[in-house]
């Protein structure tokens, strides 16, 4: 079980900061509602002091992480991996399906081929099941007195937004790839960090689901071919041939067979959540046991999927290198999707990942991505990686509170969005009657006011002569107490930045409130709330070859003027009307998908050119 201690800090800000120790136990007798030491109130003319009510929070308290065991689902089997893929699993790297030098087939070659989505049965396949709509979920919830429950895929996003804004929008470890990817971006991109939006649903004794809202969509989902193939690529490696093929359309099935509606679930107390993670694959060998089936189209395709079939030409022919390569595909992935799962497989308590390459007709290869490897790539160290992953937990549940504080026991939307030290969030009921955007709505900003992580780095960044990697400067340690580094875990000569003395210290204001949409200008009624002070937990081209990258910097001007407070006076609603256009798919203009369309064309000419070499 994670634990992290939190310790009221020694800091100016010690009415709000408080510490999250990583790797410590928490004492069994431990109590939230001891008192907290007597301390001299200083005067802040600035920030309003913390309300009484709010001290039981500054308390030393561990971060909790526990698995819930439910008997009623625990006799469901967990998948296994087929056509001797397991071997994967303990051989770091790439894995050729197909090695390109001799043709010769390192697995089944029934593995090549992708099945195109018109000729499987999604219908055979157990349906996705809402976190809402999931009553087992909603029983463990009230029997455990959480106060949220959700899914991976609807929560992950919103604790994304809060490990950008905590980590000071720190990019990815760029240690281990080669040459040419060092002049490459490694921040994450724009899709990455664009403002999510969740639904918040009241159940019984008040509780709330959270379910993930894709925001307004005006044209076809455009990943919906990969989204998918995930699913029959899934099936395909954890299947063997004949257990396969009764997954396709058209195939003739043995009187009363019956497909497997069920899927195995881990459930876990997180603070004040209870969650669920789908398991889709296991392997008692592995230290963590479960872990994650995830595919990974060519970037040709995922910038272009509403023409897929047009870029099956496209393959992964090399190991490393900006065009063709596994190498590209994955420090994209990296940018991109690689958060998220690494989130996933925290909360799901999970080993890591197997991921299928693919270009929508062929597999390339197979690599399995270990939860430490992850923690590397992401944040540099596995300590540091657990300390964000309880701060951004916290802070979250600190957001949603927040957000219900108007609407207790009303359904809510929250739209959350990050720009640089603080996070903008929207809260509106949702109502049958009312129209999206045209009801209630209030306007939190949360305000962080010192970050020791931000100060560490950025005095780190003053003299780049005497350091290895900018602001990647953590300690490395694994889970489990082991004390060897991962390879790609950073350090540095100069110092080390430890997680177990981050501190963070925030505001949570209300700015605005409006009762009705006003397009004109300001409501009336528009307010402006003095700053509430809220204890602080949170341990708490010319190159044609950057990706997502480029696409983002040629929507960033149209992204730059859509929501926040610039300085114009622009009504509440509308502005929010803005942020909420910037969810979902980004609702790309005709422009933006030319651009993208002869983006991944470029690629193309230019993997061409280097084949033919």
């Amino acid at each position: 079980m994670l634990r992290f201690s939190q310790r009221v800090s020694s800091s100016a800000h010690s009415n709000w900061a408080v510490r999250a120790a990583s790797g410590v136990s928490a004492p069994s007798n431990t109590s939230a509602s001891a008192p907290p030491p007597k301390r001299k109130k200083k005067k802040n003319k600035h920030v309003a002091q913390t309300p009484s009510s709010d001290t039981s929070a500054l308390v030393e308290k561990p971060f909790l992480f526990e698995t819930v065991p439910h008997e009623e689902t625990s006799h469901i089997q967990v998948a296994k991996l087929a056509h001797g893929l397991d071997r994967v699993l303990f051989n770091p790297g790439i894995h050729w399906l197909k090695d390109p030098r001799t043709n010769v087939f390192n697995f089944d070659p029934f593995l090549e081929t992708v099945t195109q989505p018109e000729d499987f049965n999604f219908n055979a396949m157990p349906p996705y099941r809402l976190a809402s709509a999931d009553k087992i979920l909603l029983s463990l919830t009230k029997k455990h007195d959480r106060k949220y429950f959700s899914s991976t895929s609807s929560i992950t996003g919103l604790l994304a937004q809060m490990y950008h804004l905590i980590s000071n929008h720190k990019g990815i470890n760029e240690k281990g790839f080669s040459t040419p990817y060092a002049k490459q971006k490694n921040t994450y991109t724009m899709f990455q960090r664009k403002p999510t939006s969740a639904l918040l649903r009241i159940h019984d004794n008040g509780v709330y689901s959270i379910d993930q809202e894709k925001g307004p969509q005006t044209e076809k989902q455009s990943n919906e071919i990969l989204m998918h193939l995930g699913k029959s690529l899934e099936k395909l490696v954890t299947a063997d041939k004949e257990e396969y093929a009764t997954f396709l359309n058209g195939a003739v099935l043995p009187e009363g067979h019956e497909f497997q509606q069920e899927e195995a679930f881990h459930y876990a107390k997180v603070e004040g959540f209870m969650l669920r993670s789908q398991l889709d694959c296991v392997d008692a060998r592995l230290p963590g046991k479960t872990f994650d089936i995830k595919t990974r189209a060519s970037v040709v395709v995922r910038m272009d999927p509403e023409h897929y079939k047009d870029h099956q030409d496209y393959k992964l022919n090399r190991l490393k290198g900006m065009l063709s390569s596994f190498e590209r595909e994955y420090f994209d992935m990296a940018r991109s999707t690689m958060l998220k799962y690494n989130l996933q497989v925290r909360i799901g308590n999970m080993d890591g990942i197997f991921v299928a390459y693919h270009n929508t007709q062929s597999i390339f290869g197979f690599q399995y991505i270990s939860r430490e490897e992850m923690n590397a790539v992401l944040y540099g160290s596995c300590a540091f990686g657990d300390a964000a992953f309880a701060m951004a937990t916290k802070a979250l549940e600190a957001v949603l509170d927040k957000a219900l504080t108007r609407y207790r026991g009303e359904n809510v939307r929250i739209t959350v969005k990050v720009q640089k030290d603080e996070l903008v969030f929207y809260v509106e009921p949702v109502s049958e009657t009312v129209p999206e955007g045209e009801g209630r709505l209030t306007k939190y900003r949360l305000k962080i006011h010192f970050n020791s992580y931000k100060k560490f780095s950025e005095q780190s960044n003053e003299n780049d002569a005497n350091r290895e990697q900018g602001d990647w400067m953590v300690r490395g340690s694994l889970n489990g107490g082991n004390k060897q580094r991962h390879p790609l875990d950073m350090s540095s000569k100069r110092g080390e930045f430890d997680p177990s003395r981050w501190n963070i210290a925030y505001t949570i204001t209300e700015v605005a409130h409006q009762d009705v949409a006003s397009v004109t200008g300001p409501n009336p009624s528009q307010t402006n709330s003095t700053a509430e002070a809220v204890p602080a937990f949170v341990n708490t081209e010319e190159s044609p070859f950057s990706g997502e990258a480029d696409l983002a910097a040629t929507l960033g001007p149209l992204n730059n003027k859509r929501g926040g407070d610039q300085g114009q006076q622009k009504a509440l609603h509308v502005e929010y009307a803005d942020v909420r256009n910037s969810t979902g798919n980004l609702n790309r203009s005709d422009d933006s998908r030319k651009g993208a369309i002869a983006f991944a064309k470029q690629i193309k000419r230019e993997a061409a050119r280097l084949d033919t070499k």
